[in-house]
């Protein structure tokens, strides 16, 4: 018994390139790779596998670089460009969000007591418009009695002239009229 028969042939344990020989390949503008294979042993090879093609798949991109040699003369624009919201923010965004709401908490702080300011200058000008109106109300009572005390001078005037003029005696029929007057009781009262 031999021992050869059982082992596999060295040719089928081979790789291709080494059974058949190096490939020929092609690099196409598409990107696909044609690989003719030329074998050394045709007559191991059916005659339909002479030549094969194989194709990469179609999984190619393309790049485009393009340079501009031009220097750029424009200025450069003030515009802020907005992140997309699904982006996660940096974290000088959020210092710039923070500090954007501290001032409109600020802001609105500002506005409050500004409010309350007003409002207490408003409470103060109507506590000054009714001392005014208490004023007014006691300058026309004094000016009332001013009058007042004018006509009972006027009338001692009148009487004191009579008494001087006809020697009559009225001091008793001055206190009666005086005392009579309703006038002369309120400023009496006063």
């Amino acid at each position: 018994m031999s021992t050869y028969s059982s082992i596999p042939s060295l040719d089928i344990m081979l790789p291709d390139f080494e059974r058949y020989g190096p490939f020929e390949s092609e690099t196409t503008l598409a990107g696909e790779t044609k690989a003719t294979e030329t074998f050394t042993e045709p007559s191991e090879a059916t005659e339909a596998m002479k030549t094969i093609t194989k194709k990469k798949p179609q999984t190619t991109t393309t790049t485009t670089i393009t340079t501009n040699n031009t220097p750029n003369t424009a200025k450069p624009s003030n515009t802020r460009k907005r992140k997309q919201s699904n982006t996660k923010a940096s974290p000088s965004e959020e210092m710039k969000k923070r500090k954007r709401e501290l001032n409109r908490i600020s802001a609105r702080k500002s506005r409050e007591r500004k409010k309350m300011y007003i409002l207490k200058i408003e409470r103060e000008v109507e506590e000054l418009r009714q001392e005014r109106e208490r004023l007014i109300k006691l300058v026309n009572s004094l000016n009332q009695e001013v009058e007042r005390q004018r006509k009972r001078s006027d009338i001692d005037l009148l009487f004191n002239l009579l008494q001087k003029k006809f020697g009559i005696d009225l001091s008793h029929f001055t206190s009666q009229f005086k005392n009579s007057c309703p006038e002369n009781h309120h400023s009496l009262n006063n």
